[in-house]
């Protein structure tokens, strides 16, 4: 009796540990859609404290509803210096949605881009929706997530 109740234990021990990890990003940080509506006038502000000088990969993540109206989403992203327009796509041509899914939530990752970046010096970065509906239904959260490229 107890055997039989060990091993579905175990099984499940397997499979919630890894979702508990923190991961190795030097930068995670998701800013939530208030009401899942993203007006063009709600601008999210990532702040980014950099240690060490070093080249680093941006990427930009997406947590959508699958009930989401569209299979993209295009933002537009300011780092000071530059203003960039992305696409992040989250459904796939027949229809099933992109990145990892749990009920009825899906996030959507996407390298954005890699930058050399200074010790000590702060990147902000800015991020708006840019789509053709305002307000744009269907989104929860967006991140940003940072790593260290290794040498």
């Amino acid at each position: 009796m107890i055997r039989k109740m060990l091993i579905p234990a175990f099984l499940l021990t397997l499979t919630v540990l890894p979702s508990c990890s923190t991961g190795t990003h030097e930068y995670t940080k998701f800013l939530s859609i208030k009401g899942q509506t993203w007006d063009y006038k709600d601008t999210l502000s990532y702040e980014f404290g950099i240690k060490d000088t070093a080249e680093y990969r941006i990427s930009l993540s997406v947590r959508y509803e699958k009930e989401y109206e569209f299979s993209n989403i295009w933002i537009k992203a300011n780092d000071g210096n530059i203003n960039s327009r992305i696409e992040l796509p989250l459904f796939s041509l027949n229809g099933q949605p992109l990145g990892q899914c749990s009920g009825g939530l899906c996030t959507q990752t996407l390298s954005w881009k890699d930058v050399q970046l200074n010790g000590s010096d702060t990147l902000r970065l800015h991020i708006v929706q840019n789509m053709r509906k305002n307000p744009l239904r269907g989104v929860s959260e967006v991140g940003v997530i940072i790593d260290r490229i290794p040498q």
